[in-house]
């Protein structure tokens, strides 16, 4: 997969590497991308967000920490370390 459906990326800099989210019918999820190559490997879904939440960005911090951007309610949530869950 590239990253022609990718919505936004973000530096992880707690576990260096680049993240982007991709927000769907299928969901949202959350994968690495190689920047050597621009493939990308799943890192997960994203879950606890609302129905219908279309997630286009995202951003991390030091902690490990990351934040989605939902714009159809226009809240920022933010997920533990590694992201796989969210809670606002």
């Amino acid at each position: 997969q590239g990253t022609t459906d990718i919505q936004d990326m973000s530096w992880d800099p707690r576990n260096n590497r680049m993240v982007g989210i991709r927000s769907g019918a299928a969901g949202q999820s959350l994968v690495e991308i190689n920047l050597a190559n621009g493939t990308t490997t799943s890192l997960g879904a994203l879950t606890g967000l609302p129905t219908g939440a279309l997630n286009v960005g995202l951003a991390h911090d030091s902690q490990g920490n990351v934040y989605v951007h939902d714009i159809v309610s226009d809240v920022i949530y933010r997920g533990a370390s590694g992201g796989l869950s969210v809670s606002n």
